[in-house]
């Protein structure tokens, strides 16, 4: 074989060698995320730490016999691993608001963040889930501070709600039949004032949960499905 023709050989065998490397990588990259929203790759291990959260949930509910069950047809699993999708959804919204409304945390609420992520590391559970599936500290302090923004736009969002009196009466009066009650003078008081406090809850939620579904309607929200299908829960522990 020429000189020529020997330096084509191993030109071509590089250029091969760049192409599978470069193609590993692309693999390994979308094996690394679980779903997306707008276009933004949600990675295995921020999705994980959002089912864990909710596995969290659902054992406070029903306690680690609730795996076993189903609720109209669907296992608790698939309800669960859906629920933390929903909540990466519902922040990804709040940080593109937040965003073009130019709303940040301050130094003080970051700061909070910092000492919630603290504790969460010091906590056995949740250290034990941290360190088996490789979840970083910067990551832990992400959610939190998602989170922590996700309510700051949820009061900017809902600050001028303002009570109908007319329409809380209807509430109370509502209330007071469905349960069967016959409060007191002193018992309608505090009665009223807690009511109050769910009304405006509920109606703010309300709110809230009306401009999510808007912007919803015309978001992508999408699984890697061999990503997505490997993923299950085993007695509360994710496999």
């Amino acid at each position: 074989m020429s000189k020529k023709n020997r330096i084509l050989l191993l030109a071509a065998i590089f250029l091969g060698i760049i192409v599978l490397v470069v193609l590993s990588w692309a693999k390994f990259k979308d094996d690394n995320h679980i779903a997306a929203v707008n276009g933004e790759k949600i990675s295995v291990e921020e999705y994980k730490v959002y089912l864990n959260l909710q596995i969290k949930r659902f054992e406070n509910l029903g306690g680690q016999d609730i795996w076993e069950t189903s609720f109209d047809g669907k296992t608790a699993e698939s309800l669960a691993k859906q629920y933390a999708l929903d909540d990466i959804a519902h922040l990804r919204w709040a940080l593109e608001e937040t965003k073009r409304l130019g709303i940040r945390l301050s130094d003080e609420e970051i700061a909070a963040c910092s000492s919630f992520t603290e504790e969460i590391l010091q906590d056995g559970q949740w250290s034990l889930f941290i360190e088996e599936h490789n979840i970083s500290k910067k990551l832990i302090q992400k959610v939190n501070e998602d989170y922590e923004l996700y309510m700051v736009f949820f009061e900017v969002l809902t600050e001028n709600f303002e009570p109908s009196m007319n329409e809380f009466r209807k509430y109370f009066q509502e209330y007071i039949a469905e349960n069967d009650l016959e409060p007191d003078e002193s018992e309608l008081q505090r009665l009223e004032e807690e009511l109050m406090e769910k009304y405006i809850a509920e109606k703010k939620q309300a709110i809230f949960s009306q401009e999510y579904d808007k912007w919803l309607r015309n978001a992508e929200v999408t699984q890697n499905q061999k990503v997505w299908e490997a993923i299950h829960i085993d007695g509360g522990t994710i496999r």
